[in-house]
């Protein structure tokens, strides 16, 4: 019989590995237990170190039956869409599984599911988040979707269309609020304050120019009140750079007849201020629509989450 092996043969220490691999490879159990090693899954190890997202994923996957699949806010998570918290680890399955483990959560589906490689397709993963994300947040993750080339506002318009059962009113609502070319989050939250209070919805992310050049592309734009709306994060603020482009972008629009409102962070904090401030903009530069209307959901969704510190991004249920 080989002799015990008391420490990780180079190849295990590469990636995570199997109980019944490590025995496999002649490793002694107490390598097992040592600090050089850690667990990440039912019978699932690998070299200590800092564990990926996905490595923990696939870690349950090994030891879970076949119909499980990778689910909702994980499932967009896995896709580089960074919102939520990654606990628990969000699966699911057509059937109805009994696993209790720490640290992971298995939803049955109530429609067929439709996935690549067991983690659910852009899609289905936009739909099974509404789980764990309220509207605004929802809406986010599917122009995140979109941003990336993941899924088209078409696509998700029709993979939602015929859902039933709970959440299913949130998701296709959102799915209807899911624009191109919307190119951070920030960016999407200021359009959904907007347009949930009802004023006008603006265009995002449009090439403004003359006939000699192209001028600018704001993040939020009304080119019939000539209104522009730029989200300002830090980065425009510590970024020697990026300061000094702003201010010639701006100074550039002004030249055209635009006026430009810069929100930051702060601003957003105080929603019903900003919403107005656009509003008289608006109403300054001709618009004779309705004034804003600051409903439960919007008050839900912006101003009681801000006044309260929540980033929104997680809504506990």
């Amino acid at each position: 019989m080989p002799a015990r092996r008391r420490e990780l043969p180079e190849r295990l220490a590469e990636r995570p590995f199997t109980l019944a691999f490590a025995r496999a490879a002649g490793v002694d159990s107490s390598v097992l237990r040592s600090v050089s090693v850690q667990r990440i899954g039912p019978q699932v190890y690998r070299a200590a170190g800092d564990v990926t997202l996905r490595e923990r994923v696939a870690a349950q996957l090994a030891t879970m039956p076949d119909d499980l699949l990778v689910d909702g806010l994980t499932a967009l998570q896995l896709r580089g869409i960074e919102l939520g918290s990654p606990e628990p680890l969000r699966f699911c399955s057509p059937m109805q599984r009994d696993i209790r483990r720490a640290g992971v959560r298995v939803r049955r589906l109530t429609s067929a599911p439709t996935a690549e490689d067991r983690i659910l397709t852009p899609a289905a993963a936009f739909a099974g988040a509404a789980v764990d994300l309220d509207l605004v947040e929802l809406v986010v993750a599917g122009d995140w979707l979109v941003r990336k080339r993941l899924v088209s506002p078409s696509a998700l318009r029709e993979h939602v269309a015929d859902l039933s059962g709970r959440h299913c009113r949130t998701v296709r609502r959102a799915a209807e609020l899911v624009r191109e070319r919307v190119d951070s989050p920030p960016e999407s939250r200021l359009r959904l304050c907007l347009v949930l209070a009802g004023l006008p919805e603006p265009e995002c992310n449009l090439d403004i120019g003359n006939e000699r050049f192209f001028i600018a592309r704001p993040d939020l734009v009304y080119l019939l009140f000539r209104l522009a709306l730029e989200y300002e994060g830090d980065h425009h603020r510590t970024d020697r750079d990026q300061w000094n482009r702003d201010i010639e972008r701006t100074k550039m629009l002004k030249k055209e007849g635009y006026e430009v409102l810069r929100v930051t962070a702060a601003t957003m904090r105080r929603p019903r201020a900003l919403v107005a401030e656009v509003h008289d903009l608006l109403a300054n530069a001709g618009y004779r629509g309705p004034a804003p209307t600051y409903g439960p959901e919007w008050i839900a969704h912006f101003e009681r989450r801000f006044s309260t510190g929540d980033s929104g991004r997680l809504q506990r249920r």
